[in-house]
């Protein structure tokens, strides 16, 4: 059984590997989804990265990323609380690492997808994996003109 030092060196591995994925094909890059008459843009400025992770830190959104980055990201540098568990990130790693998947493919845009819990306003998926948002994008501007 695993112990608590090695899920921990496990996640800080995840984001290391993930970084490397988000800096290669994500980061600062802006992608447009048109979806017949509608069309969203979607982001990934640094400073998000530290979201999609699943972890929480005391350091700056930036710092985190660059510390990922640089691969000196400790395990004393992040954790896991009341919002950021353990098990959401040890899930959310891996759909982290296959995100550019969902800009690169084909794949759906659903408009709000209900689970159990919560109603996702925009969710584009590849049928292999979902990725979505509570709120309608900054840039989200319905119909085209």
């Amino acid at each position: 059984m695993a112990t608590k030092v090695d899920k921990k060196n496990a996640i800080r591995q995840g984001i290391t590997e993930a970084e490397i994925v988000y800096c290669q094909n994500l980061a600062g890059k802006t992608f447009l989804y048109v979806c017949g008459d509608e069309y969203f843009e979607v982001s990934f400025p640094i400073d998000h990265f530290l979201h999609l992770t699943g972890v929480e830190t005391r350091l700056s959104t930036k710092d985190f990323y660059k510390n990922a980055k640089k691969s000196i990201l400790t395990n004393n540098q992040f954790y896991f609380d009341a919002r950021h568990v353990y098990a959401n990130a040890k899930r959310k790693l891996p759909c982290l690492k296959r995100l550019p998947e969902l800009t690169n493919e084909m794949v759906c845009v659903l408009k709000n997808m209900k689970t159990m819990t919560i109603t996702y306003k925009l969710s584009v998926t590849n049928l292999e994996f979902t990725g979505s948002v509570t709120r309608k994008p900054k840039r989200y501007t319905g119909k085209k003109d």
